[in-house]
């Protein structure tokens, strides 16, 4: 079987997102689609005549690897894990999510990967120089390279992506202990983040971990305790490093993180949740009034300025 390379980290679509992407074991590619004269737009077309320039290599390799299955070697942004396994025969399936700054629905062509190991991207041996820029294709250098990890780690009982971030939740107890207090007026006017890739992939893990270990692992509005559906959600949006800070995040399920994302949930000055009139008939309905769960360390609870200038908007 041929090995395949892809890299997520391009996608603009929420972090929320790509984490559903790791927890389905799904790899995804996005080209829109582009006929002649019409303008370009998001499809579910396999056929790679109805793509142009990177669309329609990716298009094919997608397919190749769906038809005759394959070894992956994928990376995520946010995610100092690459993940490897093994892609079985089957149909690719439609992933659909949001795209961010865009009121337009993504539809990412995705793939199911089975056999699936998330390594510590600073434990793995060298690896061989990765294919650049495309977002999946035959990685050629690696020969048997993927393969013999994926059976290496079988033999030795690999850490799941599970295990890893417990280990980094472990690790983040002293580093609470040295944060001070979050500015949001220290962020305001500031410039758009640089080599965004590569910041997200330092700072989110830790980021996320940080928000575990203050909420004890519990959903800071339902208090689900399920660590695999618990993200972590910036309250003043990602800008760079200082706002990955405890006091500017939430740890919230995944649905209420989408909901808070968009607008359709907020937190008032009183911390207590307030959703839109057009959930308040909802399934939501429950959280609409009931008081932030927050840390019971003083210092790690989320600033109530960044709160409310969130509520405001």
């Amino acid at each position: 079987m041929e090995t395949y390379f892809i890299r997520h980290t391009k996608i603009s679509v929420p972090d929320s997102a790509l984490e559903q992407l790791r927890r389905k074991r799904l790899i995804a590619i996005h080209y829109p689609q582009f006929r002649g004269r019409l303008r370009e737009h998001d499809n579910v077309s396999l056929d790679p005549k109805d793509y142009r320039d990177g669309g329609v290599a990716a298009t094919r390799a997608l397919t190749r690897l769906a038809n005759n299955g394959g070894y992956v070697f994928a990376e995520y942004r946010d995610s100092p894990q690459p993940v490897v396994g093994i892609v079985k025969k089957q149909a690719p399936v439609i992933f659909k999510t949001r795209w961010e700054g865009k009121r337009r629905t993504a539809m990412l062509k995705a793939i199911r990967v089975a056999e699936w190991r998330a390594f510590d991207a600073s434990k793995l041996p060298r690896l061989p120089a990765k294919p650049a820029r495309r977002t999946i294709c035959t990685w050629h250098r690696a020969g048997a390279f993927v393969s013999r990890l994926l059976k290496r780690s079988s033999a030795r009982g690999a850490p799941s992506s599970r295990q890893l971030t417990d280990r980094a939740v472990n690790q983040t107890g002293i580093e609470l202990e040295r944060v001070g207090n979050f500015d949001p007026r220290s962020v305001e006017g500031a410039r758009e983040y640089v080599l965004a890739s590569i910041a997200r992939r330092r700072g989110q893990p830790k980021f996320r971990a940080q928000l575990m270990r203050a909420y004890e692992g519990r959903c800071a509005i339902s208090g689900c305790e399920t660590a695999v559906v618990l993200e972590a959600a910036h309250i003043i949006s990602y800008r760079g490093p200082k706002t990955n800070h405890v006091q500017n995040g939430l740890l919230l399920r995944s649905d209420l993180h989408l909901l808070f994302d968009l607008g359709l949930l907020s937190i008032d000055k009183d911390l207590r949740v307030s959703l839109d009139p057009s959930l308040r008939r909802s399934s939501y309905a429950e959280f609409h009034g009931q008081k932030l769960r927050v840390p019971t360390v003083r210092r790690w609870q989320p600033n109530r300025r960044a709160l409310a200038k969130k509520h405001r908007r």
